[in-house]
């Protein structure tokens, strides 16, 4: 067979990589060439055209790629992960070198694209909360973090505009619909959701549940058991013999397997983020459950702080403010009524809990607690805690109206803000009279780990099945969580 050898750099390239760079970022996708080499053409590519010599010319004249398209394979391998699948590569030759384009150029764009859409030994970067695209990507400053959430849409995108009109009828949660991504990421909100329903129903009618005199993850093994048995018999359903029978097109694999992948990703960031917060608490912040007035917090601080201790910044109560807020906003997904909704803000405005957010941010503005956020391709990765808050507080004009729009849309890294509401929740719910606030955060943290673990296996399952299994099998386990609720 004739290769061709690309000895010498062209004067000019049509798609260098600074133009795009340039494409990606503004989502200007229609300025790639309408070839069907392309992952967003309809056509098929023609017989004569079907040969590693031709596409290796095509991408070399267009994108300057030279024999790097043929080492995309391992990049595929990697995305649709078990190699029960890998046959899904070779049956469609045009398919393939579509595939073959898109993850050239992509290449072209950032080396080692790919580790934001895979996970396990495969991944090569740390898992990250800032992984997944914001919803108002003009919002985010870090040129990194913008970059990598143009690369993931940018995939998506490309590849969704290239499904065939039979892949959009039989596969509509491959679709974006609402959705950055894909409305799997609904199917799969929709699953995190009736877990934390289960979650919350089990555990609420374990027998010490409502004694203040134990810790937060009593009766959370019997919890766990029950929920791992329920689910076991759904997923019996859809898996026999803990064999993959998956007869999904290379597209549609590429497109649905990132999308567990993220989600994996997310818990473990989530998981390592904890470890962060268990970290950054103060030694004790009990004496938040008795304080009745925000009055009463900057004296109680100053009173307790240490000796070589900074004065409480000015700003410190409205920025507590802003954070019991923003995890008011994050967390009341539970609420069904406005009297519901009314009650959750209520009581998380209330002095105690501003007072946690208070002892919390204190402690961060003393020690100047830097967060890492792990943004691939950020070389200062670190962001000083209380500086990102005090920040975003000041253009809050009115605490008691941020809305969830400010959140989303705000120039803080989201990865920040799921630190804030995590720690929020985990310290709040850690305040007893009965045993300090460090061992209440440990038991806290177990109860949330041990879901966030069975989310991530679940995940995992869904992998294995095909997109239509995995939307009725999430669509019976809401059903049965939610006959169970009602049963009381």
């Amino acid at each position: 067979m004739n290769t061709v050898t690309i000895n010498q750099k062209k004067d000019k390239v049509l798609y260098d990589k600074k133009r795009l760079v340039r494409i990606v970022i503004n989502n200007n996708y229609s300025e790639f060439p309408n070839n069907p080499y392309e992952p967003s053409n309809l056509d098929s590519i023609k017989d004569d055209l079907l040969t590693k010599n031709k596409l290796t010319e095509y991408l070399y004249d267009n994108y300057y790629i030279g024999e790097r398209a043929n080492y995309q394979i391992d990049t595929i391998k990697s995305i649709i992960e078990f190699p029960e699948l890998y046959d899904a590569i070779q049956l469609d030759k045009s398919e393939l070198f579509k595939i073959l384009t898109h993850f050239g150029i992509l290449s072209q764009i950032k080396r080692g694209w790919y580790n934001l859409l895979i996970t396990g030994e495969n991944k090569t970067t740390t898992p990250s909360l800032s992984d997944y695209p914001l919803y108002s990507p003009a919002k985010e400053k870090k040129e990194p973090k913008k970059l990598n959430d143009a690369i993931i849409r940018c995939y998506y995108s490309r590849l969704i505009s290239g499904l065939s009109n039979e892949d959009r009828t039989d596969y509509p949660y491959l679709l974006p619909n609402k959705y950055p991504l894909t409305a799997l990421d609904g199917l799969i909100s929709l699953f995190d959701e009736a877990i934390q329903k289960l979650f919350f129903e089990l555990h609420r009618n374990t027998d010490g549940y409502l004694d203040e005199a134990k810790l937060p993850d009593t009766g959370l093994d019997e919890v766990i058991s029950y929920i791992r048995d329920t689910l076991i018999k759904v997923i019996g359903i859809y898996v026999k013999n803990n064999t993959i029978t998956i007869t999904e097109s290379l597209r549609v694999l590429l497109i649905k397997m990132p999308s567990y992948n993220l989600a994996i990703n997310q818990v473990d960031a989530t998981l390592r983020t904890q470890d962060q917060i268990l970290r950054s608490l103060p030694n004790n912040f009990q004496y938040c459950h008795h304080i009745i007035s925000e009055d009463e917090i900057i004296p109680t601080l100053e009173n307790l702080r240490a000796v070589n201790s900074r004065k409480p910044p000015s700003d410190l109560i409205k920025c507590a403010q802003v954070i019991c807020r923003i995890y008011i906003i994050s967390s009341n997904s539970h609420c069904k009524t406005e009297e519901e909704l009314a009650a959750f803000e209520n009581r998380h405005m209330q002095p105690d809990c501003v007072a946690v957010a208070a002892a919390l941010l204190y402690n961060d503005f003393d020690n100047k607690t830097k967060l890492n956020l792990y943004i691939s391709g950020d070389n200062n990765p670190g962001c000083l805690i209380y500086k990102e808050i005090s920040g975003f507080s000041r253009r809050i004009n009115d605490v008691g109206h941020v809305t969830k729009e400010d959140v989303l849309g705000a120039a803080l890294n989201q990865e920040l803000i799921k630190f804030f509401v995590t720690r929020h929740s985990i310290a709040v719910n850690s305040l007893s009279g009965n045993y300090t606030s460090q061992e209440g955060a440990v038991a806290h943290m177990r109860v949330r780990r041990e879901k966030l673990e069975i989310q991530k296996e679940m995940y995992q399952v869904f992998k294995m099945l095909s997109v239509k299994d995995t939307y009725s099998l999430i669509i019976d386990f809401c059903a049965q969580v939610d006959d169970f609720v009602k049963a009381g």
